[in-house]
């Protein structure tokens, strides 16, 4: 009998191979910079039953920056890690929340890039590869998010 294929449940491991399950797209009518202070200050107000500790703060080159945010809840057994990118090139953030597989490695469950459209507009990518059987409620966070 043939072994898992290891590889299928990281999109990123794939390349073009896997497309995303959802794809949201929206435009914020809010400056790139005030984007990005939301992007960096958006668990600041959580639940007491959430927490979110920031971790392992890199620069990657001279135009990127990377950290990673540990996000636990009292409502899920598992931990699920964010990965953000701030890259001043290319003037864009993206965040990828990530979850454990059963070997160690790890997988991308949402993958969203924010990049400015003009001066007074940001557009938000969002790419949902897992929705951890809950595809509606990915919608009504996504919708929360953009109000």
């Amino acid at each position: 009998m043939p072994g898992f294929d290891k590889s299928f449940p990281n999109p990123e491991n794939l390349g073009m191979k896997m497309f995303p399950a959802l794809n949201f797209k929206y435009t914020f009518a809010f400056p790139f910079l005030k984007a990005c202070n939301a992007m960096m200050l958006k668990h600041n107000w959580e639940l007491r039953t959430n927490f979110t500790s920031v971790d392992n703060v890199q620069q990657l080159d001279e135009d990127r920056i990377q950290f990673f945010r540990r996000l636990e809840s009292v409502t899920s057994m598992e931990d699920s890690w964010e990965r953000v990118i701030y890259d001043r090139s290319t003037k864009e953030i993206e965040t990828r929340i990530c979850g454990p597989n059963g070997d160690g490695s790890v997988y991308t469950i949402e993958r969203t890039v924010l990049a400015p459209k003009s001066e007074e507009t940001t557009d938000v990518n969002t790419y949902i590869y897992d929705v951890q059987g809950n595809g509606q409620w990915k919608v009504e966070v996504f919708r929360k998010q953009c109000m």
